[in-house]
C-alpha cells in the first residue's frame, strides 16, 4: 500500500500556495509546520519534510523537461554521448560510469545558459 503525501488532502489553493512558499521562501521544515498549522492542518515534520521535497523534485523536473523540449533531439544525444564519454575518462574506482554521465548532463541542464 502506497503512502498518500498530506498535500493530497490540502484543498487545490493552499497546496498551490505551500508549493509557492516552498519554491520562493525556501523555509525550514518548522516553518511549513508551523504555517500549516496556523492554517488548521496539523502535520509531522518527517510529513512535512517529504511534501518539501515532493515540490522541489517537481519543480526540478518540470524545468528540466522544458529544456528538453526548447532543444533538439539530436542535439541532446550528442550532449549524453559527451558525457558518456567524459564520465568514462574520468570516473574513480568503483564509480558508475552511467551514474556520473547522468550527473554531468544534469549539471548541463541546470547550467543551461553557459
Amino acid at each position: 500500500m502506497t503512502m498518500r503525501n498530506f498535500s493530497d488532502k490540502l484543498p487545490d489553493e493552499l497546496r498551490e500556495e505551500l508549493a509557492h512558499k516552498i519554491l520562493t521562501e525556501k523555509p525550514r521544515v518548522q516553518d511549513v509546520t508551523d504555517w500549516l498549522a496556523a492554517k488548521g492542518y496539523k502535520v509531522s515534520r518527517s510529513a512535512a519534510h517529504r511534501a518539501m521535497q515532493d515540490v522541489v523534485e517537481a519543480d526540478q523536473l518540470a524545468k528540466l523537461s522544458a529544456i528538453l523540449d526548447k532543444r533538439e533531439a539530436p542535439g541532446i544525444r550528442f550532449l549524453k554521448l559527451r558525457c558518456l564519454e567524459l564520465a568514462d575518462r574520468n570516473q574513480h574506482g568503483g564509480e558508475d560510469m552511467l551514474a556520473l554521465a547522468e550527473r554531468y548532463f544534469a549539471w548541463i541542464v541546470r547550467n543551461e545558459e553557459i
